[in-house]
């Protein structure tokens, strides 16, 4: 965006001098340069010097990348817009999708690949670019509609400056704001705007016409009202007014306001807070579906805190009125996902019958898009429950399956590292699986897989000590609790749960030590006083 200022601010500038033929020999000369500037970078190695020395010159070289980082994710988003404008009815072509949709357009077309450049499972918003945007959202006739109002803008603004002799003062602001704008264009033509953004663009296309069509005199005019009329008048504007302002911000602002408490109080574990200031952040606004998703997201989340079942019949009555309130055309990926998950949750928690539901959303979702792992992860999740370990497995391995290539080389560590939280994940359900059907070695060789990716991931060192003790191997169990332990020495449960096996080897000097350790760690335990009371006797 800056560089097309500058370009542009050039360029202008001789126009308005008179010095057209410099204007157009610049501007040869700039896309010769910038068609050589592309041409050597495509041709140059991948492999180029990273040092300190060369960051101004790396950081040049990458805006004309195009084979890695955020500039190769671009042209995946590009050839995923322009496949659904092919692919378009007529009807589509012409009137676009409306705003807010296209996350439903570019879920579709996600690929493995798309994870190399940016977080695995993740789908845009937005093409990353104005004018694929424009016929997606709004279709031919929006296009049409923003081409006409500013060229016309362009057009008014360009023919006014070049008829004027001498160039006032507001003349080069006029031509300072169409820089602005040619700056704004070129910028949106790799990425969007946002609310703050459109501002901005029309304020400074208001501020253009009216410098451009600035009127000699002013007309004025009287009109002659009754008290009583004028009274009407300003109470009706002020009740619209009032309410405009009540709906369309204070609301909104006490939801996002009540938000924010929840995120808060999920970050402190405190589920009751978060059901408190849910409840009023859907009653400030009730229009929204993103707060009625993540009303769904965080009452799930709390589901396992509740003490009975009765707390639980309420959440899930209050999930599925959230749910039913969404409508049907509101539905989203991410919608679907969260009610699939809730399903297969009462399922298991409540009642059965929930499955059968929640499978068919399930494969609705993999229909939509097999190259995502969510959906494989989350059914493969539901049959492990049901202790369909087959089934499960299956799953798993599909997810598995597509996730994208750790040995990528345009991968880097942070999306590195996202894909092997991914692959741990898989191949510890993969393990359960296994470990579920007794098949111990299968079990371990995934539980062994994830550890090497994640050697710091603690539950791994659990269920394979829990493995080699299902198989009579002490000694083994002994060695990863060990390691656990080593890794978290705070947390009792690896002190008792050497304490327990070393009693089973009748060692109880070495059991007593860490019975001890773990009274220290925690004294009100009831658990670990009556396993004392247990050793002592």
């Amino acid at each position: 965006g800056f560089l097309a200022m500058v370009i542009a601010a050039i360029i202008l500038i001789l126009f308005l001098k008179k010095k057209r033929q410099f204007a157009a020999g610049a501007i040869i000369t700039i896309f010769l340069a910038l068609a050589l500037i592309i041409s050597l970078n495509l041709a140059s190695q991948s492999g180029a010097d990273k040092s300190g020395a060369n960051n101004l010159i790396n950081r040049v070289k990458s805006i004309f990348d195009l084979r890695s980082g955020s500039n190769k994710i671009r042209l995946y988003y590009w050839q995923a817009a322009s496949q659904e404008i092919a692919n378009a009815s007529w009807q589509r072509l012409i009137l676009g999708n409306g705003p807010e949709t296209l996350d439903s357009v570019f879920v579709k077309y996600y690929r493995p690949e798309w994870g190399i450049y940016e977080k695995i499972n993740t789908y845009p918003d937005r093409a990353h670019n104005l004018i694929l945007d424009i016929i997606l959202t709004y279709g031919l006739a929006g296009l049409l509609a923003l081409l006409l109002f500013f060229g016309y803008l362009f057009y008014s603004a360009g023919k006014y400056l070049l008829s004027q002799n001498k160039l006032t003062q507001d003349d080069w602001l006029i031509a300072a704001l169409l820089i602005a704008l040619v700056g704004y264009f070129v910028n949106n033509i790799f990425s969007f705007s946002l609310t703050v953004a459109y501002l901005y663009l029309y304020l400074y296309a208001a501020l253009i016409w009216l410098l451009v069509n600035q009127l000699e005199g002013e007309r004025q005019f009287s009109l002659s009202l009754s008290l009583f009329s004028k009274i009407v008048i300003w109470t009706a504007l002020l009740t619209v007014g009032w309410l405009f302002i009540y709906y369309q911000n204070v609301n909104i602002w006490l939801a996002d306001f009540y938000y924010i408490k929840v995120k808060r109080a999920e970050v402190r574990a405190d589920c009751q807070a978060i059901f408190t200031n849910l409840e009023k952040v859907v009653d400030y606004n009730p229009a929204s579906t993103f707060y009625k998703e993540h009303f769904i997201k965080h009452y799930l989340n709390c589901f396992s805190t509740l003490p009975n079942q009765e707390d639980q019949i309420v959440l899930q009555d209050n999930v599925i009125a959230q749910a039913n309130s969404i409508g049907s055309r509101e539905y989203q990926y991410n919608t679907w996902l969260n009610i699939a998950h809730a399903k297969a949750l009462f399922g298991f928690s409540l009642n059965a019958d929930y499955y059968q539901s929640a499978e068919a959303d399930y494969q609705r979702l993999i229909a939509i898009n097999p190259y995502l792992t969510l959906a494989y992860k989350d059914l493969g999740r539901m049959k492990l429950w049901q202790k369909n370990y087959n089934q499960a497995i299956v799953y798993f391995k599909q997810a598995l399956k597509v996730a994208p290539p750790l040995d990528h080389v345009a991968l880097n560590e942070q999306h590195r590292q996202q894909i092997i939280n991914e692959i741990v994940a898989l191949d510890e359900l993969l393990g359960m699986s296994y470990a579920g059907k007794q098949d111990f070695e299968q079990a371990q060789e995934y539980y062994y897989s994830a550890l090497k990716l994640d050697p710091s991931y603690l539950p791994l060192y659990k269920k394979i000590a829990d493995i080699y003790y299902q198989q009579n191997q002490l000694d083994k169990a002994i060695f990863f609790n060990q390691r656990g332990l080593m890794l978290n020495p705070g947390d009792y449960k690896w002190h008792l749960a050497l304490a327990l096996l070393y009693r089973e080897k009748n060692n109880l000097l070495e059991a007593e030590k860490y019975l001890d350790q773990a009274l220290r760690l925690a004294p009100e335990s009831e658990a670990l006083k009556k396993y004392e009371q247990e050793l002592n006797n």
